[in-house]
């Protein structure tokens, strides 16, 4: 019996491997209705490791301003930090009016503009040091127009190249090992990657072992561990925490005097346009690593995750979103059969739980 042979257009080898209808090649795919149907459309999705965060709030109306340095759009913020890095203190210092020249002077540097406002920085503290004993008059206290003298750009590549050729880099650890004071331990970015990535690793973990949502036991259990200003970031916290605080103190001692430093950074930030922006600049620039480095510790990488491309404006409920996805992710894993994060957390609650007659 003969057999009618009919050929038959096969499917590509990305056939449901990955729709993605923003594509030319996918439009004028032939199977692109069936592939669609499998594999659902990838049109908008990138890696979570992508993602944008625009974590400053709208009432702030940050303009983004075209420029070669990214940082140039939150010229302030970064001089706030920066200042806050090396003073150690806040500063209420505008740079609005010398916003072009700065950005000149750190051109003609060839440094990027944080880098040439540290250097600056750095070098005035340190002839204000040397000056002391030396001579009877105060020192001029820095100010954003001192990053717009002539001698500015020399000033920050003199030091930028000392950095460069003693450590081989110039950064906070390397002014540290030049100076011997602990530059690296006073960065505020720092400090709010190191609350941000504590936070993010506690709720992912709480929601391996519970429901709901994980923002009183977050604070119950890592108050101490996260700086003032990021916990003054944070409404639940004032909401859950502070507001109970205030009618009535409660909690250790050291509790109630990071409570009162809570306190006194939202009344900072209120006060001080510039300081509040600078403090969610820290932490929307902190956000991505923070991410990385809280999905590693659960053994997970960035490029596991995929999700929309809309930028994050609430960290917490996206951290919340991110457990929610590796709870699922790590219960089908235990339905079947593989190693999984549940296997540790199943058999901690069967120790702790009391054995029934």
């Amino acid at each position: 019996m003969d057999i009618e042979r009919t050929p038959i257009n096969a499917p590509l080898p990305c056939y449901a491997q990955g729709h993605n209808s923003a594509l030319p090649k996918c439009q004028a795919c032939p199977h692109k209705t069936g592939c669609s149907a499998l594999a659902g459309d990838r049109a908008g999705v990138i890696e979570i490791g992508n993602l944008q965060y625009n974590l400053i709030p709208e009432k702030f109306g940050v303009k983004v301003v075209e420029s070669e340095d990214p940082e140039f759009a939150m010229l302030q913020e970064v001089y706030v930090l920066c200042h806050n890095t090396v003073f150690r203190e806040d500063t209420r210092d505008s740079v609005a009016p010398y916003r072009r020249d700065i950005a000149a002077r750190a051109a003609e540097a060839k440094l990027s503009i944080r880098t040439f406002m540290l250097s600056c920085m750095f070098g005035h503290l340190s002839t204000a040091k040397s000056a002391v004993g030396h001579t009877e008059s105060k020192t001029r206290a820095f100010t954003p127009k001192s990053l717009t003298y002539p001698s500015a750009p020399a000033t920050a590549r003199a030091y930028v190249s000392l950095c460069r050729e003693k450590f081989g880099a110039f950064s906070l650890s390397a002014l540290t090992a030049l100076t011997g004071e602990d530059f690296a331990k006073n960065d505020f970015e720092s400090q709010m990657l190191a609350s941000e990535t504590t936070a993010g690793s506690y709720i992912i973990g709480w929601k391996l072992r519970n429901d709901g949502e994980p923002y009183q036991s977050l604070y119950e259990s890592k108050e101490i561990d996260l700086n003032p200003y990021w916990l003054a970031t944070c409404p639940h916290y004032e909401e859950l925490i502070l507001r109970r605080h205030f009618k009535e103190p409660y909690g250790s001692r050291l509790e109630r005097s990071h409570r009162s430093a809570v306190g006194h950074a939202i009344r900072d930030m209120t006060r001080t346009r510039n300081v509040a922006k600078a403090v969610f600049y820290a932490r929307q620039k902190a956000a991505p690593a923070a991410v990385k480095s809280a999905l590693a510790f659960f053994g997970y990488r960035t490029c596991d995750f995929e999700v929309k491309d809309v930028p994050v404006t609430d960290m917490l409920k996206h951290w919340l979103d991110l457990s929610r996805v590796i709870q699922h992710v790590e219960a089908a894993k235990y339905v079947y059969g593989e190693p999984s994060l549940l296997d540790r957390v199943l058999a901690d609650r069967v120790l702790l739980e009391p054995k029934r007659d």
